[in-house]
């Protein structure tokens, strides 16, 4: 497992994008990247160490965990079963006027597999329906999760340029809009990257940094390496 500080230093490799880190870290990242928090208490603490809703994110499973949570964080979602707790959750909030904003936790189809508890674009399709039923919420932003075990250089960076299409996709098929996407599960393979196999690292920078571009100079969402 990198270090924090390793983190910090291959993340000034990569300029256009912020890190995700856990909760060790919440007081260090302040303005300059946000958490994944693992439980509502840890959301709870971040907030008390002064970080506001879009710096913390959750993936929320239970009513209790979502009421705990509502207002202090940005919380994910990884199905639909979710989804529709969350909605339930929040109708005093939208009985207010307020929706409550709801990323999906997904993965692009070229690198799914049972691993992973997420949306696979695919499955997303068959979801819009029932999507648009949920009064109480409103869905954009996703944590992009794959199978990216063994992968360096150039296959690293096409996973990063998947996150981004697998982004723009979500906003065509439900539609939505996109005010984050985050690359999960990446700061490992990235140092792994840059340590075992050198000789193509630069690849996967140049790989990544393009994506990146051409978000700040097309989609303009918040984009996340965790």
């Amino acid at each position: 497992m990198i270090s924090f500080n390793e983190k910090r230093r291959l993340m000034g490799l990569l300029p256009e994008f912020y890190l995700m880190a856990g909760i060790d870290h919440a007081a260090d990242l302040r303005g300059c990247g946000v958490i994944e928090a693992r439980s509502a208490e840890e959301v709870l603490a971040a907030a008390a160490l002064g970080l506001g809703r879009r710096e913390i994110f959750f993936t929320a499973h239970t009513a209790a965990d979502t009421t705990a949570v509502l207002g202090k964080c940005r919380i994910v979602a990884e199905s639909m079963e979710d989804l529709i707790a969350i909605n339930e959750c929040a109708a005093p909030a939208a009985g207010d006027g307020h929706l409550t904003m709801v990323g999906l936790r997904i993965v692009a189809d070229d690198f799914a597999n049972s691993r992973h508890n997420a949306i696979t674009t695919s499955q997303l399709r068959g979801m819009v329906h029932d999507i648009k039923q949920l009064k109480n919420i409103s869905v954009c932003g996703c944590i992009v999760v794959g199978d990216i075990e063994g992968l360096h250089g150039k296959e690293l960076g096409k996973f990063v340029r998947s996150s981004y299409q697998t982004a723009k996709q979500m906003t065509y098929i439900l539609p939505c809009t996109m005010p984050y996407i985050c690359v999960a599960d990446c700061m490992e393979a990235i140092a792994r990257n840059e340590a075992e196999h050198p000789e193509d690292f630069e690849d996967f920078l140049t790989a990544a940094n393009i994506v990146g571009m051409q978000n700040v100079t097309a989609f303009y969402a918040d984009y996340y390496i965790q």
